[in-house]
């Protein structure tokens, strides 16, 4: 949680969804005006964390707003190919939103 709150802290950080190179992005991609939402929040994974990725999840659970909100995720560093990166699941913006669950876990 300390790495998280500095990250938090940073003004770069902030900052980064307010680039105009970001921002010309998101209205080239969805063809209209996009705003940058206040909130901005940190995912930190690190080395061997989530090795077998994230729970399956909905943004909506963590972010809220309205349905025309759409997250964008952008890694802050180099993501090796044996990681990967975000994983979508085909059709499941057809879903509707889904009742959240806990995610099985399991220990050494």
């Amino acid at each position: 949680m300390p790495l998280y709150a500095r990250v938090q802290a940073l003004e770069a950080f902030h900052r980064f969804k307010l680039d105009e190179n970001v921002h010309r992005l998101m209205e080239h991609l969805f063809e209209e005006p996009a705003f940058p939402l206040p909130m901005t929040i940190s995912r930190i994974a690190l080395p061997r964390d989530n090795e077998n990725g994230a729970q399956p999840h909905q943004d909506w659970l963590y972010v809220g707003g309205s349905t025309g909100i759409i997250s964008c995720w952008a890694p802050s560093g180099d993501v090796p190919l044996d990681v990967g990166g975000l994983r979508i699941l085909a059709g499941s913006h057809k879903a509707g939103f889904l009742t959240p669950r806990l995610a099985a876990t399991t220990r050494e």
